[in-house]
């Protein structure tokens, strides 16, 4: 599916923690990212499939060649029935038009100034 959308199929696993939003049309990434977060998603499939749920995933963001996926699937049965969701696989990916840039960021001194100065411009 990421191909079909003009993605180079390279996927790298994030998480709300390993992202920071800015409002402008890029994201920031911390990278590199943890080993952990391939097994998260998987952990995220399984609990969805088992409750069956259903699962999202979805791009974030392209960067460095790779297309950076995050993973959802609602804790209660009531939270997917208000959002129309349906119990299997769900697939999102954004078009040429619509995808978003995302900015390595290594430093973690640097990303701790990031994430304080974007949580003191939403207040």
């Amino acid at each position: 599916m990421l191909k079909k959308s003009g993605y180079s199929g390279e996927i790298v696993w994030v998480t709300p923690g390993d992202v920071l939003l800015t409002g402008k049309r890029f994201v920031y990434v911390r990278v590199p990212l943890p080993e952990e977060n391939l097994a998260e998603a998987r952990e995220t499939h399984e609990r969805g499939t088992a409750r069956e749920s259903g699962v999202l995933f979805s791009t974030v963001c392209e960067m460095d060649g790779s297309a950076c996926c995050s993973d959802w699937s609602p804790e209660r049965y009531e939270d997917g029935q208000q959002g129309l969701w349906s119990r299997g696989l769900k697939m999102s990916a954004k078009t040429e038009e619509s995808r978003i840039p995302g900015k390595a960021v290594r430093s973690a001194l640097r990303w701790k100034w990031l994430s304080w100065g974007i949580g003191r411009s939403k207040r």
